[in-house]
Protein backbone atom coordinates (compact mmCIF):
# COMPACT_ATOMS: atom_id res chain seq x y z
CA UNK A 1 0.00 0.00 0.00
CA UNK A 2 1.28 3.22 -1.42
CA UNK A 3 1.92 6.10 2.02
CA UNK A 4 -0.57 8.02 0.17
CA UNK A 5 -3.51 5.46 0.65
CA UNK A 6 -1.98 4.72 3.96
CA UNK A 7 -2.39 8.31 4.69
CA UNK A 8 -5.71 8.81 3.03
CA UNK A 9 -7.30 5.48 4.98
CA UNK A 10 -6.31 6.89 8.20
CA UNK A 11 -7.40 10.46 7.96
CA UNK A 12 -11.23 8.63 7.22
CA UNK A 13 -10.61 6.53 9.90
CA UNK A 14 -10.27 9.40 12.25
CA UNK A 15 -13.15 11.60 9.96
CA UNK A 16 -15.57 8.07 10.47
CA UNK A 17 -14.22 7.98 14.75
CA UNK A 18 -15.40 11.69 15.28
CA UNK A 19 -18.52 11.16 13.01
CA UNK A 20 -19.58 8.05 15.92
CA UNK A 21 -18.56 10.49 18.73
CA UNK A 22 -21.41 12.88 17.76
CA UNK A 23 -23.89 10.12 16.70
CA UNK A 24 -23.27 7.89 19.57
CA UNK A 25 -21.69 10.04 22.04
CA UNK A 26 -23.65 13.39 21.65
CA UNK A 27 -20.29 14.92 21.92
CA UNK A 28 -21.06 19.22 21.47
CA UNK A 29 -17.26 19.20 20.74
CA UNK A 30 -17.32 18.62 17.38
CA UNK A 31 -19.18 20.34 14.42
CA UNK A 32 -20.60 17.47 11.60
CA UNK A 33 -22.08 18.34 8.65
CA UNK A 34 -24.59 15.86 7.46
CA UNK A 35 -24.67 12.86 8.74
CA UNK A 36 -24.25 9.13 7.94
CA UNK A 37 -25.94 5.94 9.10
CA UNK A 38 -24.86 2.84 9.00
CA UNK A 39 -26.08 -0.08 7.08
CA UNK A 40 -29.25 -2.86 8.60
CA UNK A 41 -27.35 -5.73 9.73
CA UNK A 42 -25.72 -8.10 7.29
CA UNK A 43 -25.28 -5.03 5.09
CA UNK A 44 -21.78 -4.07 3.76
CA UNK A 45 -22.32 0.27 2.53
CA UNK A 46 -19.57 1.07 0.20
CA UNK A 47 -18.78 5.00 0.33
CA UNK A 48 -17.76 6.68 -2.47
CA UNK A 49 -15.57 9.44 -3.51
CA UNK A 50 -13.60 10.99 -6.66
CA UNK A 51 -11.21 14.39 -6.33
CA UNK A 52 -10.09 15.77 -9.42
CA UNK A 53 -6.91 17.51 -10.47
CA UNK A 54 -5.30 18.69 -13.75
CA UNK A 55 -3.30 15.85 -13.93
CA UNK A 56 -5.55 13.09 -12.93
CA UNK A 57 -8.38 11.91 -10.63
CA UNK A 58 -8.42 9.89 -7.29
CA UNK A 59 -10.97 6.66 -6.98
CA UNK A 60 -11.79 5.93 -3.55
CA UNK A 61 -13.74 3.32 -1.46
CA UNK A 62 -14.33 2.43 1.90
CA UNK A 63 -16.46 -0.19 3.59
CA UNK A 64 -18.80 -0.12 6.62
CA UNK A 65 -20.42 -2.65 8.68
CA UNK A 66 -23.74 -2.36 10.51
CA UNK A 67 -22.05 -0.86 13.29
CA UNK A 68 -20.43 1.16 11.57
CA UNK A 69 -16.35 0.00 11.96
CA UNK A 70 -14.76 0.59 8.78
CA UNK A 71 -14.23 -2.83 7.19
CA UNK A 72 -11.37 -1.59 4.48
CA UNK A 73 -10.49 1.19 2.29
CA UNK A 74 -8.59 1.63 -0.95
CA UNK A 75 -7.56 4.51 -3.03
CA UNK A 76 -6.14 4.76 -6.87
CA UNK A 77 -5.33 6.89 -9.31
CA UNK A 78 -6.70 6.97 -12.45
CA UNK A 79 -6.69 9.73 -15.59
CA UNK A 80 -8.09 13.11 -15.61
CA UNK A 81 -11.85 13.15 -16.56
CA UNK A 82 -14.68 14.83 -16.29
CA UNK A 83 -16.59 14.72 -12.43
CA UNK A 84 -19.84 12.54 -13.62
CA UNK A 85 -16.85 9.98 -15.55
CA UNK A 86 -14.95 9.43 -12.27
CA UNK A 87 -18.18 8.63 -10.35
CA UNK A 88 -19.30 6.20 -12.69
CA UNK A 89 -15.96 4.47 -12.38
CA UNK A 90 -15.61 4.73 -8.48
CA UNK A 91 -19.06 2.87 -8.55
CA UNK A 92 -17.49 0.47 -10.92
CA UNK A 93 -14.76 0.00 -8.99
CA UNK A 94 -16.46 -0.39 -5.60
CA UNK A 95 -19.38 -2.91 -7.13
CA UNK A 96 -16.08 -4.73 -8.17
CA UNK A 97 -14.49 -4.67 -5.09
CA UNK A 98 -17.74 -5.97 -3.42
CA UNK A 99 -17.65 -8.74 -5.54
CA UNK A 100 -13.86 -9.65 -4.91
CA UNK A 101 -14.67 -9.24 -1.27
CA UNK A 102 -17.82 -11.62 -1.91
CA UNK A 103 -19.84 -9.24 0.53
CA UNK A 104 -23.54 -10.21 -0.25
CA UNK A 105 -25.55 -7.63 0.15
CA UNK A 106 -24.54 -3.94 -0.45
CA UNK A 107 -25.63 -0.50 -0.58
CA UNK A 108 -23.15 2.08 -2.72
CA UNK A 109 -23.46 5.40 -1.53
CA UNK A 110 -21.78 8.99 -2.30
CA UNK A 111 -19.73 10.83 0.09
Amino acid sequence: MSQCSIKLTLTLDVIWDLRNQVAHNGSEDICVIGTAHPPKIEVVKLNVEVAISKKHSTLAVITHDDKGQILNAWAKEHLHCEPFQAEELVILWALELAEVEKFDTIIVEGM
